[in-house]
């Protein structure tokens, strides 16, 4: 049995209402703009977290000697005139507590360690700010921690900081608890020498001192290099990519520690056989696995 639906019964009605919907657009468009969310507007992007410093370390001496962190351990580079280039490396595993951090890193000679946490507070990835400089001198550079249960930072604590800067949007970026920002500070292009000056913007995130917490900036990267070395070191034993090496197998799992051997191995070899510094060099291949480890090495 056949239905016959007449659509032309709706057809004013709809039509109607259509125009009604456009009209109050078109009111709106005029009345109050568009409304472009902080990831539609054209500036510089910054993400920001809040967490409390574990460690402040200084150093005094004729070395040099810089900080190194991941998820496994602390290195201390030593290096300079009348030294041999030695690294010192403090497992979590081994200095599982502040405390013993603290002792741990102050056997250095000329490095000073001061715990700004209680001794017992567990020893795990901490982190040190892209901001600062990693070689160690007078000025105190701290190793941050994300605690178990932080204190929450209120998004408006944020906004009153840059209250003073005009065209500046904050939005919170994750679960309160993980007290992370994105600020964007606004760049029309009007003004050739704004994107200088934002660059050059300084905030005093201290002053959002919470059971003595401070802000670290997000991690920043000069080259890929420096991109791959952390990344496979920190993620080493995440999975990188899933692929099929035989087409009539199952997908196989390579973690960034696989990823991380592969690149190596294979630079490594093309050095011994193949001199290609200075030189420039087309890969070409398909989008798999091996073109990523050919292109890293």
């Amino acid at each position: 049995m056949k239905k016959i639906i007449h659509f032309s019964k709706g057809f004013l009605p709809t039509t109607i209402l259509s125009l009604a919907i456009i009209a109050f657009g078109v009111v709106g468009l005029f009345v109050k703009g568009i409304n472009l969310g902080i990831d539609f507007r054209p500036g510089l992007v910054e993400d920001v977290a809040v967490v409390p410093t574990a460690i402040e370390l200084t150093y005094e001496g004729t070395a040099v000697v810089s900080v190194e962190t991941s998820t496994q351990k602390i290195d201390l580079i030593v290096t300079g005139v009348g030294t041999e280039g030695v690294t010192y490396s403090f497992p979590y595993v081994e200095y599982d507590t502040v405390g013993k951090m603290v002792s741990a890193l102050n056997s250095i000679d000329g490095v000073n360690a001061v715990a700004k946490v209680s001794d017992s507070v567990k020893a795990f990835d901490f982190f040190g700010s892209s901001a600062k400089n990693t070689v160690l001198g007078d000025e105190p550079y701290n190793l941050y921690f994300n605690p178990e249960n932080p204190t929450i930072v209120d998004i408006e604590i944020i906004r009153a900081l840059f209250s003073d800067v005009s065209d500046v949007a904050v939005k919170q970026v994750g679960s309160d608890n993980d007290n992370t920002f994105q600020i964007r500070v606004g760049d029309d292009g009007s003004d050739s020498e704004i994107s200088k000056n934002i660059q050059e913007l300084q905030v005093d995130y201290s002053s959002i001192n919470q059971d003595k917490q401070m802000i670290y900036e997000p991690t920043r990267y000069t080259t890929i290099k420096e991109v791959f070395i952390k990344s496979t070191d920190k993620y080493q034993d995440k999975e990188f990519i899933l692929e099929k090496f035989n087409k009539k197998g199952n997908f196989e799992t390579k973690t960034y520690g696989d990823f991380r051997k592969d690149v190596i191995g294979l630079g490594t070899t093309l050095e011994s056989l193949v001199d290609l510094k200075g030189k420039r060099v087309v890969i070409i291949g398909q989008n798999t696995y091996y073109w990523y480890v050919s292109y890293m090495a």
